[in-house]
């Protein structure tokens, strides 16, 4: 099968509710929002970066890429926390197998931020001679 006959197959959702949903999709955790759009984070960024290169780090480039991963490491598994916390929220057991399918996909979706910050701080290890 050719890849256009594919793709008129593959048309995304059809029903409104479907849609609706598919349209808000990277709103879901937030986490493809770049620091730099986010006052807070960005501040937050400033200031731990210069910390670090009052100190640990002597490169303020390196300080910066440094403090970029580890805020983007702490936003993921906050959002991973938050998610977990919605999900089981008041209950003892999760409502159904639907609930749980969409938790499963959030999560799957926030483990690579999670792994992409990681990644980044071992590059960072390795070319500023941390680890």
């Amino acid at each position: 099968m050719s890849n256009r006959q594919n793709a008129k197959k593959s048309t995304g959702p059809k029903s409104h509710n479907g849609k609706l949903r598919a349209s808000r999709n990277a709103l879901a955790h937030g986490l493809s929002i770049p620091i730099s759009y986010s006052r807070g984070l960005s501040s937050q960024r400033t200031d731990l970066a210069k910390a670090l290169s009052d100190g640990t780090i002597s490169d303020p480039q390196h300080a910066h890429d440094f403090a970029s991963a580890l805020i983007g490491l702490s936003r993921a598994r906050e959002a991973e926390a938050r998610l977990l916390r919605e999900t089981f929220k008041d209950r003892w057991l999760i409502n159904g197998a639907e609930d749980l399918s969409h938790t499963l996909k959030m999560l799957k979706a926030i483990k690579r931020y999670r792994l992409e910050a990681r990644a980044q701080l071992r590059r960072i290890f390795k070319t500023n001679k941390m680890g």
